[in-house]
């Protein structure tokens, strides 16, 4: 929590990371500190995201549902982010981190650092590659960091995950919802592909192998093949330096997808059916909980839950219709046929699901 001193914060730096600056009193918080004691204690969990000020707002939601069902944890969180962030989602931040007893660090990383990467308008921004620069920007104090996407709820206790033994590998994570088709797009031949949104990183490993570099290699080399670009990137890179986790510790919603349900065995959709059941992260891989308008999955009642809880409680999840008014008179006009639709091509949970009753009503 912030420590005053004659209504100023502390000032710390660590490796030429700025923590803190700005005053306590005028109110404008650039960079939120954290305290350099305990910062790598093995009761501290270290987390990593990455955002920019279009995904401030889902980023802070993902946090409130993390801090909200590990009470009993202390947490060290670093957000990269592109400079974008506005005062009012700064101030937000600090407040989240004040309510919890955690700690959270916004990092601006340049825009330099990942030149030249591919990018899709409205879909891939270069601070999705910040997580690329993990071992670069983090202080060397830090050995391990769990590193999350924004489109995540942490619905349980994560300190499991953070004691995971990595067996001297690169890092730990859960095979990608999609992971034969990526598997022979990337020709990774028995190495099965990895879903990106969570994962258990070894900073020494990626420092000591300068892996950093190795991605900025990677992506320069591959530019035109990369589809799901920093994903294929860490795939590409770390096919033969991971270790498996169970799908509950990122429990992709996109299982329920009906064109890769159907791809899926007997006993894979046990399994996923089972896994659901007792999911620790939710992670809405394909379709978005705060495009209201479009969204026919399972489990939005779970994401709006923490919504409801987050300093972005008041956030409109259907901004962007302000920007397409035939979608908002659709949305509106015919709301239940219109989810419907789009409801059609997810497959319906049965009703003794702990879940069955988390789609969007």
């Amino acid at each position: 929590m912030p420590i005053c001193k004659t209504g100023f914060y502390k000032w710390l730096k660590i490796n030429n990371l700025t923590l803190f600056s700005g005053s306590q009193n005028s109110g404008t918080i650039h960079i939120i500190k954290i305290l350099i004691d305990g910062m790598d204690n093995s009761d501290t969990i270290n987390i990593l995201c990455a955002t920019d000020e279009n995904y401030a707002p889902y980023c802070g939601i993902m946090l409130t549902s993390l801090f909200e069902n590990n009470r009993d944890c202390h947490f060290n969180v670093f957000v990269f982010e592109d400079g974008s962030l506005t005062e009012e989602n700064v101030k937000k931040y600090h407040l989240l981190a004040k309510k919890y007893g955690n700690e959270i660090v916004l990092k601006t990383i340049d825009e330099s650092m990942v030149k030249g990467f591919p990018t899709v308008e409205g879909w891939v921004t270069l601070p999705t590659y910040y997580r690329l620069l993990a071992a670069e920007f983090l202080p060397t104090e830090i050995h391990k960091v769990i590193y999350f996407d924004c489109d995540i709820i942490v619905c349980g206790d994560l300190r499991p995950l953070w004691d995971v033994d990595l067996m001297g590998e690169a890092v730990a994570v859960c095979k990608d919802c999609d992971s034969d088709y990526h598997c022979e797009r990337l020709c990774l031949g028995s190495y099965s592909y990895f879903n990106a949104g969570v994962m258990v990183i070894d900073l020494d490993y990626w420092r000591k192998y300068e892996l950093s570099a190795e991605f900025k290699k990677y992506v320069f080399s591959h530019s035109y093949s990369l589809l799901l670009m920093d994903q294929d990137v860490l795939n590409g890179v770390c096919f033969d330096k991971k270790v498996w986790l169970p799908e509950r510790y990122n429990f992709m919603v996109s299982y329920f997808f009906k064109p890769l349900w159907d791809k899926y065995s007997d006993e894979e959709r046990f399994l996923y059916f089972n896994e659901s059941n007792n999911a620790i992260v939710l992670h809405y891989a394909i379709e978005k909980p705060w495009n209201y308008w479009s969204y026919g999955g399972p489990f939005f009642s779970v994401w709006n839950n923490y919504r409801k809880k987050s300093s972005w409680r008041n956030y409109r999840i259907v901004r962007a219709l302000c920007k397409h008014y035939k979608y908002f008179i659709i949305r509106h006009v015919f709301p239940q046929l219109f989810r419907n639709i789009h409801r059609s091509k997810w497959v319906v949970l049965p009703e003794n699901s702990a879940h069955f009753h988390y789609y969007v009503t």
